[in-house]
């Protein structure tokens, strides 16, 4: 039975992307986990309140694009293996790092370069230039997008 998604053109490309590159990412960061209690889906979190010290919930649901609800979830998960602590009140949040989340999230940045250089590492310099250029400018126009039709699809 063959892929409906593989049919050789861009769209069908970027469509099977964020799938493989996932199943990458948690297999790769699994291997460098595995003696924590910390699981690959925590790391996006780790890493983006490493680098918003104090940012809110609502904050970190608009930067990950995962609903409110999951990113409560989420922040008390870290916070229950004291990762995170939480210094907002009432139904302010302002996100902080304990020494044991600083110190998990550099083991992220790790697993961000390593895949970095496994992903990017066999292309030529130009080539990977050249590819950071046409992801942005890629970006740039889904941005446009969906400054147009996004609207018409937040509840998807």
């Amino acid at each position: 039975m063959s892929d409906p998604f593989d049919d050789g053109s861009i769209s069908s490309m970027m469509i099977q992307f964020p799938y493989k590159l996932r199943r990458f990412i948690i297999g790769l960061s699994s291997t460098y986990l595995e003696d924590t209690d910390i699981k690959p889906r925590h790391m996006k979190y780790l890493a983006l309140i490493s680098m918003y010290d104090g940012i809110s919930q609502k904050d970190l649901a608009e930067r990950t694009f995962v609903d409110k609800s999951s990113v409560s979830y989420m922040i008390k998960e870290l916070t229950d293996k004291g990762l995170v602590y939480n210094s907002g009140s009432g139904k302010s949040s302002c996100l902080h790092l304990t020494e044991s989340g600083k110190r998990a999230a550099v083991i992220g940045r790790t697993i961000r370069d390593l895949m970095d250089e496994k992903i990017f590492g066999g292309l030529p310099a130009e080539e990977r230039d050249a590819l950071v250029s046409i992801v942005g400018k890629v970006i740039a126009r889904i941005d446009e997008l969906n400054e147009e039709y996004g609207s018409k699809c937040d509840d998807s």
